[in-house]
């Protein structure tokens, strides 16, 4: 089987229609179940003839930022470091397809962000959600307990929640036609200080980067909705390293209260943060300069509008 064409409507967050009258939903789940013996992207089976390993963090950036001993923390709060978060893909994807998408993400990361195409805001978010979805299917491959194997960190019950975003990676194989819009909002920041530092949460479908001075926070399957919401004028500029995860840890709070069956209730850790559920949104225990304090609370404006319009 093979699909040469995927239709989404981003409004509904699900596939309509392809060319070959296959449901994609169904596909991906019985391919995620194996995912140990499958490639990622195109869900071939592995062997030793075509197996290989994608570093969910590329080299080429942990290199750049001095990061080879960098290291990412997993849902059973073990550390993994970045030169072992690798995700079985098979020799074509790996040295095709998602070598192009690592030279096109470069080649925007060099020119800061800056005078951006559709194409190339498609380009970030497949990179994205491949570092994103592929550490989460690397937790349904590991022991949450090494001294009790069999239980996983993560169930594939629990990715299955997920569907949208691995439907909209597969745009990196196939033709995908867009309706409504993006779906996605893409927001680039830039900060004062050249360090590297990466916060996600795949399940409030959301993530930030800071590739030194300059970085973007990027949230899916909201239909563009805060990026129309908060217009061009309004930005996220010469933010302080702190400033830059209470910006992440504020698009996961709000995601979280559009998800109800996923809203957090438990406290949050993030190195320097901590963070409490308050009613609408987690405030942050943080001093904050009145400038990113105004727009930090003009996001939650914009979540507590969208909440009226949905209810």
């Amino acid at each position: 089987m093979r699909l040469n064409f995927i239709y989404f409507n981003f409004d509904k967050s699900q596939l309509i229609k392809n060319l070959n009258k296959v449901d994609i939903k169904e596909f991906l789940e019985d391919n995620l179940k194996k995912i140990n013996s499958k490639c990622f992207i195109c869900f071939c089976d592995l062997g030793s003839d075509n197996l290989s390993k994608e570093h969910i963090i590329p080299k080429w950036l942990f290199k750049k930022f001095n990061q080879t001993n960098g290291e990412i923390k997993l849902g059973n709060s073990s550390n993994l470091k970045y030169q072992r978060l690798t995700i079985p893909a098979c020799k074509d994807c790996n040295n095709g397809l998602l070598s192009e998408i690592e030279q096109d993400f470069k080649l925007i990361l060099e020119e800061n962000f800056t005078n951006l195409t559709f194409e190339d805001e498609l380009t970030i978010a497949q990179w994205t959600l491949k570092v994103m979805l592929g550490t989460i299917l690397k937790e349904t491959i590991l022991d949450k307990d090494i001294r009790n194997r069999g239980e996983k960190i993560l169930s594939f019950e629990e990715i299955q929640k997920l569907i949208p975003l691995f439907i909209l990676l597969q745009s990196v194989k196939y033709e995908t036609k867009f309706e409504n819009g993006k779906p996605w909002s893409l927001f680039i920041t830039t900060f004062d200080s050249e360090d590297y530092d990466y916060q996600s949460h795949s399940f409030f479908k959301s993530a930030s980067f800071k590739f030194g001075k300059i970085g973007f926070t990027i949230t899916f399957d909201d239909s563009g909705y805060y990026k129309k919401a908060i217009t061009n004028e309004f930005k996220f500029t010469n933010l302080s390293h702190k400033q830059f995860i209470v910006l992440a840890y504020s698009f996961f709070s709000l995601r979280s209260n559009e998800l109800k069956d996923l809203t957090a209730h438990k406290e949050i850790t993030s190195n320097i943060l901590l963070i409490k559920n308050k009613k609408l949104f987690f405030k942050p225990k943080i001093l904050l300069d009145k400038n990113f304090l105004t727009k930090y609370n003009h996001l939650i404006e914009i979540y507590q509008k969208r909440s009226n319009v949905n209810s």
